[in-house]
């Protein structure tokens, strides 16, 4: 019987070991990024468009916010730019990322987006309203 408490003790505090909990954040912490959008010259310039809801009486509208920096390299770019900010960007509902970069596959190992939603850049930039 005491074997099967020790057992079963063990068990349970080796599944919170291997199988990590996740922290929490609070929402104010978290930058819902909408678009990106990647310009590659003699430097990379990356610009994030967070997305932004405002409670309102009886409903919500959103309001946008863009983040921009250079770097030598887009990873070194977004290192910077996610340093320099104290939010954790949120890629995962990203609509679109605009690029006039070549390299699509790369980009998309970085951003963790599917290459389905990388597009060249259009003409006129979207609004937050798109």
């Amino acid at each position: 019987m005491i074997k099967k408490i020790v057992f079963l003790t063990f068990l349970c505090i080796l599944t919170y070991i291997i199988i990590p909990i996740p922290k929490y954040r609070e929402l104010n912490h978290l930058s819902i990024i909408k678009n990106i959008t990647i310009e590659c010259n003699e430097k990379c310039t990356i610009t994030l468009e967070e997305i932004i809801p405002i409670r309102e009486e009886n409903k919500i509208h959103y309001q946008c916010k863009n983040y921009q920096l250079k770097g030598k390299s887009i990873i070194n770019a977004k290192q910077e730019l996610e340093k320099k900010n104290d939010k954790i960007f949120f890629y995962k509902d990203t609509k679109y990322l605009y690029t006039n970069c070549s390299n699509k596959k790369e980009i998309s190992k970085i951003f963790h987006i599917p290459k389905e939603k990388i597009k060249p850049i259009p003409k006129e930039k979207a609004n937050c309203n798109n």
